[in-house]
């Protein structure tokens, strides 16, 4: 009997998924007209604005139910489901995972990236989001997701999964055609995100903002500095990813054998390569002057009034609230008006 197929984009991590992604919450009724459903995730709003998500699946909870949900016993149909935190999680729950998949015609839509601005772009994204600064050699110690592609990847393939893996260095600029390609609709089925970047990078005066957050304050800050400039100013250039010779040199030797099989997997035309060192600019002097827009102080401004005055949550280290219930706050303005008023009559 012919099976139901499932479609998984797993990624991986700054290959353009959250681009893809605001495409297929915009795309979700042409491509139900092609067969194919991509499920609303809890996000779907803000996808469709083309701000930063994370896809259709909860990543941080279960992701396997609503998979097993989406089963259909109907050969014609296709379910859809992106999260470029799949490729991590496929392989750590690979022996719940590898049944759950032999109910269906499994393809994979994958992405990997010219190795070294793979690296830098990764680092800046780990400063961004998980409010981490890491050299270079601690990055490459702690993150081996192009190794574990290629392991996922022989996994899947042991089992029949069709599998499509393009190289997002070659499509990053009509990254939209490449996707439908793979999904096997027209180019005309998948509608533009709203904004031509989504989860942009942070040019160097906003990376130098987020970094002094993590620095005095620690995790927790990215939701009102990075991705409320990212979100509301799409259109900031990033900063120029920049290397020094030696960590250069380490993302070199790091990278060697992950990319030569990733490169026995990819045609001729999509091929990994190492760029040029003189591709990428130097590391940012600590003295030099940066500049922030006026658009980039009011949307920081604005963010962290939000925070202090309570219309956006945001927890301390504790887990706690940050910010008093409005009835504490209340209180303590009063007592403040309380304490100007007898002040003024001692006057």
């Amino acid at each position: 009997m012919t099976k139901p197929q499932l479609i998984l984009h797993i990624g991986i991590a700054k290959t353009g998924s959250s681009y893809i992604q605001s495409s297929l919450a915009l795309s979700m009724n042409a491509l139900l007209a092609h067969g194919i459903l991509y499920p609303p995730g809890p996000r779907t709003d803000r996808a469709r604005a083309g701000q930063i998500t994370s896809g259709n699946l909860p990543m941080r909870g279960d992701w396997i139910t609503p998979i097993d949900s989406a089963w259909s016993d109907d050969p014609t149909s296709a379910v859809l489901f992106s999260a470029e935190g799949l490729s991590r999680e496929l392989l750590a729950q690979w022996a719940q995972v590898k049944p759950l998949l032999s109910r269906w015609r499994v393809k994979i839509i994958a992405y990997c990236r010219n190795p070294v601005s793979h690296v830098l772009s990764s680092r800046a994204q780990l400063s961004k989001r998980a409010n981490k600064d890491v050299s270079v050699t601690d990055y490459l110690q702690s993150d081996p997701r192009q190794i574990q592609l290629v392991d996922l990847l022989d996994r899947l393939e042991d089992i029949g999964a069709e599998i499509v893996l393009m190289n997002y260095s070659h499509h990053a600029d009509a990254l939209l055609n490449s996707f439908a390609m793979a999904l096997g609709v027209d180019q005309d089925v998948l509608v533009a995100p709203p904004v031509k970047r989504v989860n942009r990078g942070l040019s160097t005066a906003e990376q130098v903002v987020q970094d002094a957050f993590n620095r005095h304050y620690g995790p927790g800050t990215s939701s009102f500095v990075s991705d409320v400039l990212c979100n509301e100013l799409p259109n900031v250039v990033p900063a120029k990813p920049s290397v020094s010779r030696p960590d250069y040199d380490r993302i070199v030797d790091a990278f060697a054998e992950p990319t030569k099989q990733l490169n026995l997997r990819l045609p001729k035309e999509e091929q990994l390569v190492f760029e040029p060192f003189q591709e990428f600019g130097d590391p940012l002097d600590p003295d030099a002057p940066i500049e922030l827009s006026r658009a980039q102080i009011d949307v920081l401004v604005r963010s962290i009034s939000r925070v202090l005055n309570g219309e956006q949550l945001f927890r301390a280290k504790d887990g706690k609230p940050l910010i008093l219930p409005q009835r504490h706050r209340d209180a303590f303005f009063k007592l403040q008006d309380q304490r100007r008023a007898a002040r003024a009559k001692r006057r």
